[in-house]
């Protein structure tokens, strides 16, 4: 199918199917999008509540690495497929010739584990060279990808990584806007690696994404997903505040205000509860729906103060389980349809590692991510 969006004065089609893509507009790019196992999309029917879930998968740049995404993989779905959403936002998505697409991969795993069908969508958020216009399926161009061949120098190289969306339902239109670059951080990097801080500051590229899903008759739901800036320099929680704005206007201009059922707004935020970013969301008008559901917050149970945390996670640890993590980055948050929004429960998901002797001849435990993921299920209030 296609539907007509405008932005900004300029009007496209956009169009849905096996292998749909969306064309270019002055504000975005075009975003790759397909499906995964047979039949008819999912629909939200009855007593069924809506899940949504967010995952920082960890981006992967060589099969050397041993924190290969393809060594991961397996975990990652067995980690979603238990969660069971219907809906997920997923950062640090690897597409790139030594993994694949690792959107579809994961479509395709979660096909095979629920016996449905899943849609995927991926848009590139690095290496993108500042100011390119992102002119290639996907997103990005000629000189973001000699920056992506380069950026494992002197020894060959192909990272690509960004947003995906993956959901049960059906995406009826999809797309993304890249943010203002963090340039203006490069002159405040300091030791011990300033050349490392300034190529980050400048080459960096963050982005939120968009997608419009048919949940069937309970109505169409809008999901932004993004992936806000890492600590970097003493302006890092400006840029991060900045770009959480940014989002929101972004929310505010391409969100449906007539919709039964909420926005979504997922993703690594890099900020806590209680930052400036997080205050931000909250005051636009989004509930945290981890924290509405009563689940414990990250450091709130004294004899398990890793609870509740989504993060560092090491990928390889020496046995089944972490130091202490202390950061919970990772949200679902959701804003008021015309029905209202009730947490349900929340979940943390990914914290289950295997061993993998096959893989490292030291036998330690392997895990789905550096993070840990965030599931949450809501309806609406008055139910």
């Amino acid at each position: 199918m296609c539907v007509a969006v405008t932005l900004l004065g300029a009007t496209r089609l956009v169009a849905v199917g096996a292998e749909a893509t969306f064309g270019p507009s002055p504000t975005d790019g075009e975003a790759v999008c397909g499906e995964a196992g047979g039949g008819h999309p999912a629909r939200l029917t009855g007593n069924r509540k809506l899940r949504v879930g967010t995952y920082n998968v960890l981006h992967s740049q060589s099969e050397d690495e041993t924190a290969s995404v393809t060594k991961r993989l397996p975990l990652i779905v067995k980690a979603m497929a238990a969660a069971d959403a219907d809906v997920w936002g997923l950062q640090e998505v690897t597409n790139n010739t030594e993994h694949g697409r690792v959107a579809e991969e994961i479509a395709k795993g979660l096909a095979a584990a629920t016996g449905q069908r899943w849609e995927w969508c991926w848009f590139l958020s690095n290496p993108h060279v500042p100011g390119e216009p992102d002119v290639k399926e996907g997103g990005g161009g000629p000189l973001s990808d000699q920056v992506a061949e380069m950026s494992n120098f002197p020894a060959p190289g192909d990272f690509r990584e960004g947003l995906a969306v993956v959901t049960r339902f059906d995406v009826t239109a999809a797309r993304s806007w890249r943010m203002a670059p963090r340039s203006y951080e490069a002159p405040a990097c300091i030791p011990p690696d300033p050349l490392a801080c300034n190529m980050a500051a400048v080459f960096d590229s963050r982005q939120v994404q968009w997608a419009r899903i048919d949940t069937g008759p309970a109505g169409g739901v809008d999901l932004f997903n993004t992936h806000l800036a890492h600590g970097l320099t003493p302006l890092s929680p400006a840029t991060q505040l900045l770009q959480a704005r940014e989002a929101l206007a972004i929310i505010d201009l391409w969100g449906s205000p007539d919709d039964r059922l909420p926005d979504l707004f997922v993703g690594d935020f890099n900020s806590t509860p209680g930052s400036d970013v997080y205050d931000a969301i909250i005051d636009a008008g989004f509930v945290d729906t981890y924290a509405a559901s009563g689940a414990p917050a990250c450091g709130s149970i004294p004899s398990s103060p890793s609870t509740g945390c989504t993060s560092d996670v090491d990928p390889w640890t020496d046995t089944p389980t972490q130091p202490e993590l202390d950061h919970k980055i990772d949200h679902v948050f959701a804003r008021a349809g015309t029905c209202g929004v009730k947490a349900h429960d929340g979940v943390i998901l990914g914290d289950q590692p295997e061993r993998q002797p096959e893989l490292l001849p030291d036998e330690r435990w392997l895990w789905a991510s550096d993070h840990l993921g965030v599931r949450t299920t809501m309806g609406c209030a008055n139910h």
